[in-house]
């Protein structure tokens, strides 16, 4: 039986390989066939593709320095690709185009990223590509009922965490503290490195923001704006309440009810650089594409939401400096953020 599976399994590769192969032949008679177009044409559909934004200018387009015929086979690649997805039924075949489509789409991302360092190449192409990946497989393990706190496995598809690395690292700067009416200072008690994204900055962002207001039966314009932080070796976040103080929630318009930090990348327990929940006693690891939620609030006698202080939490120390930890926060309010 072990022996039937496997060559059915070759047969599957073979086949999915040798389609595209054809495909590709058929491409090249068209391509001969096309050649009258204008060198006009030709170059506006490239520019299409790569450029970002086809309303920038020819400047943006000419800095782009990746390499245009590997970037154009491998589009080719990933059109055949879908094409064959689309029109096969079986599942077994699917599932290996669809691993083979992922190889692609990461090769497509790494020309880029290789290629293009200031980000004028990372086109909405690419990140659609991304956007467009089926739904991850979302499952929910419930760590407490009282306060609410899940970790959500797979709520990021693939690509994004290392898009929002990627793309937005460069910004990052030393994270600051809130008090009162809104002052900002920073503290010892967090010497982590951290950047506010702009609302829906582009198609990933979006994306992202979407999904948590989805998961959370809310709306965009209740989240602050996504927040990317960076844990290098020795830094840390000690332990701090997310919701606001009086004061705060006048200055913001709301209270922060909703906490949910997404994990960009794997951080091993050795390491340290987990969430530790100090009067609940446990602490959880970075799992990259998962994402820990919690509710900051409770309700009390009078039916008043206030904040909630078994949500007492750090970020502990990482240990190492193999590695470093990414994240992104993003926190909701009951009404909506006005600051």
């Amino acid at each position: 039986m072990v022996i039937k599976l496997f060559i059915l399994y070759l047969f599957i590769i073979f086949y999915s390989l040798s389609t595209i192969s054809s495909n590709k032949n058929e491409n090249k008679s068209r391509d001969i066939n096309s050649s009258r177009r204008s060198k006009q044409e030709t170059e506006s559909h490239e520019n299409n593709h790569i450029n970002p934004n086809p309303n920038n200018s020819n400047e943006n387009v000419n800095s782009c320095n990746i390499d245009n015929i590997k970037l154009t086979e491998l589009k080719k690649d990933l059109v055949e690709i879908n094409l064959l997805i689309n029109t096969t039924a079986r599942k077994s075949v699917k599932s290996v185009l669809e691993a083979n489509k992922n190889t692609i789409i990461n090769s497509l991302e790494n020309a880029i990223r290789e290629n293009d360092k200031e980000g004028v190449c990372n086109s909405n192409y690419i990140q659609n590509e991304i956007i467009n990946k089926e739904e991850p497989k979302m499952y929910t393990e419930i760590i407490t009922v009282d306060p609410d706190i899940r970790l959500i496995h797979n709520f990021l598809k693939e690509g994004e965490a290392d898009h929002f690395i990627a793309k937005f690292k460069d910004r990052l700067k030393e994270s600051l503290m809130t008090k009162n009416y809104g002052q900002v200072f920073t503290d010892k008690g967090r010497t982590s490195s951290s950047s506010f994204l702009m609302k829906g900055e582009d198609l990933i962002v979006k994306s992202v923001e979407e999904r948590i207001a989805k998961y959370t039966n809310t709306t965009i314009s209740k989240m602050e704006p996504l927040q990317l932080v960076n844990y290098k070796k020795g830094q840390s976040f000690l332990k701090h309440y997310d919701w606001f103080e009086d004061a705060q929630v006048k200055h913001y318009g709301g209270q922060r009810e909703h906490t949910l930090l997404l994990y960009l990348n794997d951080v091993p327990k050795k390491y340290g650089g987990g969430t530790s929940f100090i009067h609940l006693g446990f602490t959880v690891a970075p799992v990259k594409n998962s994402v820990l939620y919690w509710n900051n609030l409770k309700v009390d006698s009078t039916g008043k939401k206030i904040g909630n202080k078994k949500t007492l939490h750090q970020g502990n120390t990482l240990l190492t400096d193999e590695i470093e930890k990414y994240a992104i926060n993003s926190w909701i309010s009951t009404n909506e953020f006005k600051h």
